[in-house]
C-alpha cells in the first residue's frame, strides 16, 4: 500500500519541477498609468486611474468596471 501512495509522491513532486521549469522566468506585466503617460487616464483628488471618456462631458457619468486581473476593458466596448 506505501509503493503506490510512495510513487503517486514522486509523480506529483515530478509534475510541480517541469510546471516550475516550464513557467520560470518573469512574467510580462502590462504597462500601468504610473508606468506610461500615454496611456488614457482620469484624475481627480489625487487619484489617477486608467481610464477613458466615451462620451461627451455633457452626458450623464456611467461608470463601467472590467471583471479583474488580468481582464481588460475590451470586452465591454460593444457596451
Amino acid at each position: 500500500m506505501i509503493a503506490p501512495i510512495a510513487a503517486l509522491h514522486g509523480l506529483s513532486a515530478l509534475a510541480f519541477a517541469i510546471l516550475l521549469w516550464i513557467t520560470r522566468g518573469s512574467p510580462e506585466v502590462p504597462a500601468t498609468v504610473t508606468g506610461d503617460p500615454s496611456l488614457p487616464r482620469l484624475e481627480g483628488e489625487g487619484v489617477v486611474l486608467h481610464g477613458r471618456v466615451a462620451v461627451p462631458k455633457s452626458a450623464p457619468l456611467f461608470v463601467v468596471l472590467h471583471g479583474g486581473p488580468g481582464g481588460d476593458h475590451r470586452s465591454l466596448l460593444a457596451l
